[in-house]
């Protein structure tokens, strides 16, 4: 495996077209039905077309009312048709502000080019608020 720039680039990319309320992000999502996006909430389980979907419904929601602000620490990675890369950003929403979002995405080489095929975003919860209890981090 090795470092990848291009991967990086394309999950800013992705976070920068989704905070413009830029619906043709979902035209690099992977037509895989095997395509999984997982967000924040515990009802954000989408695969497949479903993804595609729900990425689309909620993009026209917020309707470039979204800034993602990167940590600057994006790393990506590439090894044969796979690519991966991961962020945390500052995001702020028309009722939410300074809320850090990790994410991580998941590219497959496909005939056309890079597709996203698997992406997560999560928001950090201390673990004494998870657990109830500091664990070894």
């Amino acid at each position: 495996m090795e470092r990848s720039d291009e991967m990086r680039d394309r999950l800013l990319d992705l976070m920068g077209a989704m905070a413009s309320g830029e619906t043709t992000v979902t035209d690099a999502l992977s037509t895989s039905p095997d395509m999984l996006a997982i967000g924040t909430d515990p009802a954000e389980w989408w695969e497949g077309d479903r993804a595609v979907k729900a990425w689309q419904a909620q993009i026209e929601t917020f309707d470039d009312s979204l800034t993602f602000v990167p940590s600057g620490h994006a790393k990506g990675w590439v090894e044969g048709t796979v690519g991966w890369a991961a962020e945390e950003f500052t995001m702020t929403t028309p009722v939410a502000a300074d809320v850090g979002v990790r994410t991580t995405g998941v590219w497959h080489r496909e005939d056309d080019g890079w597709r996203l095929i698997q992406f997560h975003a999560s928001i950090g919860v201390p673990n004494d608020e998870s657990f109830g209890e500091d664990l070894p981090v």
